[in-house]
């Protein structure tokens, strides 16, 4: 999980000049969903799933998480924030709202393939989940 702090900022800095940061965000991590990223909670591969319940059981690795979802944060929001005049405290606003997005969206799908559902099964369900997630952040969250 390590691995990936700091992929959210590197999607966003490399994103095409015409994409709006959210529009990149969600076309990676559909793309995750497609490739069985485990960084989408998508992931049946055996090692995977043992790996999940490692840490999830596990609560002195369960307890690093949130360091590792600050840090991450922290530098979507500044990633954000080199592409808007509009200060930092909306950035890092945003950051929150998209990073606590990607997190429940993966948590979502992990503890639904945790239960025995195969990730094939759940593609559909977690790109319709993705779905409505990003419509709500690009939205503004006005359909709540």
């Amino acid at each position: 999980m390590a691995d990936h702090v700091g992929e959210h900022a590197r999607v966003v800095r490399d994103r095409p000049a015409r994409w709006l940061p959210l529009t990149a965000l969600r076309a990676h991590f559909l793309a995750g969903l497609d490739r069985r990223d485990p960084v989408t909670g998508l992931c049946d591969a055996p090692d995977v799933l043992d790996l999940y319940q490692l840490i999830t059981g596990n609560p002195v690795l369960a307890n690093g998480l949130p360091a590792l979802r600050r840090r991450d944060t922290a530098l979507l929001a500044e990633a954000l924030g080199d592409t808007t005049d509009a200060g930092p405290l909306p950035a890092r606003l945003a950051a929150a709202q998209i990073a606590a997005t990607h997190h429940l969206l993966a948590e979502d799908n992990a503890n639904q393939l945790s239960e025995g559902r195969a990730a094939d099964d759940r593609h559909p369900g977690a790109v319709a989940d993705a779905e409505v997630a990003f419509t709500l952040l690009r939205n503004g969250l006005r359909k709540l």
